[in-house]
This record gives C-alpha cells, structure tokens and sequence, in this order.
C-alpha cells in the first residue's frame, strides 16, 4: 500500500494493482451516514445547508489524518486483505461467496436513473425494520461498483469492476450482521444483472424499475440544474452513448438533454433484454403506486417481512409537453420493446408521468 493522497492501491497480485477508492475509504473511517444521505437526500432537489457541508469536509479531512495512522492503515489493510479474499473467489470459484455471506440473500435493484429506484429501496429497507438512511451512501446506492464504460470489452477494467463488488460484498457482510437479508441498488446493474446471477444464482432478487424517459428526464435535469432543452450533458452521458451507439460528435450536438438522456435510458434497457440469461428471475417494476406496492407485499410475505403500506407515493402531475419529438421518443421506445419481444420479457405500459 501507498500513502493516502487521494485513494489506497492495493497489490492484489504481482501484476495487478486494484485500488480502495475514496467512497471506501471514507465508509472505513466511519464518515456518517446519515449526513451524507441528508446532504444528497432521497429526492435529491433540496439544497444543503452551509453548516452541513462543512461538517462534511472536516468528517473527510478527519478520514484522510485516519489513514495516516497506524491504526487507519491497518483497518484499510484487513479491509483490502478481505476483499482481495473475494476477488479471488470472484474470479475463480464465485460460488463461496454465498458461504462467505453466510445465507443472506441479496436484493438488487437496478433501472435507469430517476426512474423510482431510490424510493423503492427506502421501502424494501422497511420491510425488514431498517432505515436506507442508516447505511453508506456510496456502497447501498450509489458509486460503487462502477460499471466501466467498455465492460466487460477491457481485461483490466473487468478486473477493476470484481475488486469493487467485492468490497460491496464484503461491506454487506460487515453491515447487515443482523439480517438475513441484504439490498444493493445500483443504477448500472441493467449491464450486470446476467453477470451478477453467475454468481448468485436464486440466492437473489433482481428487480428493475422503469419509468417513461420523458418524466425521468425532466427530473434528472432538475436534479442536475440542466435546461431540458439545452444541447447540455454530463461528458459520461457523451462516452457511454458513443461507445454503445457508435454517435458522431456533431449529430451528439444537434440532440437537446432530453434526447441524450432517452438515448441513454435506451441503452439501460436494451441492454437487460440482449444480456438476458433465460434462467434468471427479474421482476420489472412500472413508475406507479400499484406495481410498487405488488413487489413490496411480495418480497415482505416472501422473507416474512412487515408489509409497508405506500401511503407516501405521490406523483405531481406536470405537463411535459414542449419542444421535444414525440415520434422521437416514440421510435426509443418501440425500439426497446422489440428487443423485450425477442428476449420474451414483457414490456410494461408506461404512464408519461
């Protein structure tokens, strides 16, 4: 290992170095969860607090003098020492790490961004008499693993993405001590769901909501601060839709946000359809209050869980009409369900809202 600037690189082997990534690094040294939910926040449009902030960046720099300590190094060493146990399994027998859980089963929720899946997992949580807000942000929600761009095209970068499940699989081991289950949402996992039943077999659920493109859109945009009409994206949006599209940069810069962003969700959801392993179970769950409650009862009468009532899902009607193709979205979403067609999942009817 190597001093802490930005990250720890671990030498998984002679020839392999791997890294604990930042987000890692701060679940170690016991950054608060609950401050960071709070400052993200489930619905992701308020704005945080100075005060808030603040106490954030010291709980990092704090996190970063950890790890120059004795003990901060030796808890990031038994932790990598513990996740390189696992890659290893990953790569070659991925069938222990279900021993290594001891049982648990896994929820693993996976959809396009702003499509519900947030709310969701709060609900499942509840299920079995835990809070979303109690756990890491970045190892039950967001960041990590992350799904590299060309996976699983580059070696190294598959490699790359086993060490980052496995520190997410052991996280849920060191975290969920007291349940038999476990729940990891992940907006990638539509790329993962065929790779992640290899290795867990039924001993998981896979659930993958879905919403309408133009709703989730408008909702990402808010959340970012983007005009929906703009001809503005993050750079990942460009990089992910070029390499799975193969999109010349100029016909990228005629496309307005909610254009760029429904190429992108078409990619999320062609991609669980072309992938498909027939043999593995996944429940599609609408954007409405009635198929959320559904897997809800489900999944609560499956693992002897209360069953939550949704009696918090609202959804603001807002008129999306404006410059945007709806033969455009139309032709996105017909081209979705044909792959659903020949892969024999059901596409489901989605409410423009």
């Amino acid at each position: 290992m190597v001093k802490i600037i930005k990250e720890i690189n671990v030498n998984i082997k002679s020839d392999l170095t791997v890294r604990l990534n930042p987000q890692t690094l701060y679940y170690i040294a016991g950054v608060k969860s609950n401050l960071e939910w709070k400052l993200r926040t489930i619905p992701a449009h308020k704005i945080a607090s100075q005060e808030e902030l603040i106490e954030l960046e010291i709980q990092k720099e704090q996190s970063e003098r950890y790890f120059n300590t004795q003990e901060g190094m030796l808890d990031a060493q038994k932790f990598a020492e513990e996740c390189a146990g696992i890659y290893n399994f990953l790569q070659h027998d991925p069938h222990r790490v279900i021993d290594y859980l001891q049982g648990r089963k896994i929820i693993f929720i996976a959809g396009a961004m702003r499509t519900g899946g947030t709310f969701l997992t709060s609900k499942l949580f509840e299920i079995f008499d835990m809070k979303l807000q109690d756990f890491n942000l970045h190892m039950v929600h967001d960041t990590i693993p992350n799904m590299p761009i060309s996976f699983p095209n580059k070696l190294n970068e598959m490699l790359s993405f086993l060490f980052e499940l496995a520190q997410v699989i052991v996280w849920i081991k060191r975290e969920f001590h007291g349940s038999n289950i476990a729940i990891k949402k992940r907006s990638s996992f539509e790329f993962d769901l065929p790779f992640l039943y290899n290795i867990f077999g039924d001993n998981a659920e896979y659930i993958l909501t879905i919403r309408h493109p133009i709703p989730s859109a408008f909702s990402m945009a808010n959340k970012e601060g983007i005009d929906v009409y703009s001809h503005c994206s993050p750079d990942w949006m460009y990089d992910l839709i070029q390499c799975k599209k193969g999109l010349s940069k100029s016909i990228w810069d005629k496309l307005t946000y909610i254009e760029r962003f429904t190429m992108y969700w078409q990619i999320c959801y062609e991609a669980v359809a072309k992938n498909r392993n027939y043999e593995q179970s996944i429940k599609v769950v609408p954007y409405n209050k009635q198929s959320y409650q559904d897997l809800i009862s489900f999944i609560a009468y499956k693992y002897r869980g209360n069953d939550v009532i949704l009696d918090d899902f609202f959804v603001n009607t807002k008129d999306y009409q404006g410059s945007w193709s709806r033969d455009y979205i139309d032709n996105i979403i017909e081209q979705v369900k044909y792959h659903w067609n020949l892969s024999g999942l059901e596409f489901p009817i989605l409410e423009v809202k």
